[in-house]
């Protein structure tokens, strides 16, 4: 992969994270800013914003009870610098369709409306997935290239319990798990094998911690953190 375009393919990746709301801090700064002032990267957040929003266009609308309608209220404009992923926290209660609902209302209130997509920008799809789990903090979130055979992993919170490290597994249907390696703290590049390039919306990643070195026999040896699957806008 040419600088260029691994340049380009890190950017994706950031204004992903940005629409995300995932960014905190001086990264969300830097991050708006460039929105604000580099065409390119603003293209590619509106990009992203529209791919987001599209995921709820076969969603029926869902009636919060009078305790998530506080609890969304409460979450949503209190702290500007809080997360969309620790607003969601508060909702793992909630019907799949109303998370998802909440997620991309929070998306919309932190982006700046008054700015759409580029004229003559046309996005190609994406295939993404967010790696979380019910009993950890750990959250992850991957990026394919345009072939499928190459995964963007970052870590964006939590981490693994101290003196173990990270091990991503790839579970086809019917299969035992296949390792893919360790994880690094920040950013991995996984490279796919040839026999899953193009399975990616049947596989299911996960992640457990394992001893240093990773898992002894090549089969997970500790818990599950996180798992997901990609999907495809």
């Amino acid at each position: 992969m040419s600088d260029t375009a691994q340049f380009h393919r890190e950017d994706d990746l950031l204004a992903a994270e940005y629409v995300l709301g995932l960014l905190e801090g001086d990264l969300h700064a830097d991050a708006r800013r460039r929105a604000q002032e580099d065409r390119d990267f603003a293209a590619r957040v509106a990009g992203w914003q529209e791919r987001f929003a599209a995921l709820t266009d076969d969603i029926a609308p869902v009636a919060p009870s009078r305790r998530q309608k506080r609890a969304l209220l409460a979450t949503l404009f209190p702290e500007e610098q809080r997360s969309v992923l620790r607003r969601l926290r508060l909702w793992r209660g909630v019907s799949a369709a109303a998370m998802l609902l909440a997620g991309v209302l929070g998306i919309i209130l932190w982006q700046d409306a008054s700015r759409g997509p580029v004229p003559g920008v046309t996005p190609d799809a994406v295939q993404v997935a967010t790696l979380t789990g019910e009993d950890s903090d750990l959250r992850l979130l991957a990026v394919a290239d345009a072939a499928g055979d190459s995964l963007s992993i970052r870590q964006v919170a939590g981490g693994p319990p101290p003196g173990r490290v990270l091990e991503l597994w790839a579970i086809l249907p019917d299969q035992a798990p296949i390792s893919m390696g360790l994880l690094a703290e920040d950013q991995t590049t996984v490279q796919l094998p040839p026999a899953m390039a193009g399975q990616l919306p049947s596989i299911t990643f996960a992640v457990s911690d394992e001893p240093p070195g990773g898992a002894p026999e090549g089969q997970p040896t500790g818990s599950v953190l996180a798992s997901g699957s990609f999907i495809t806008f």
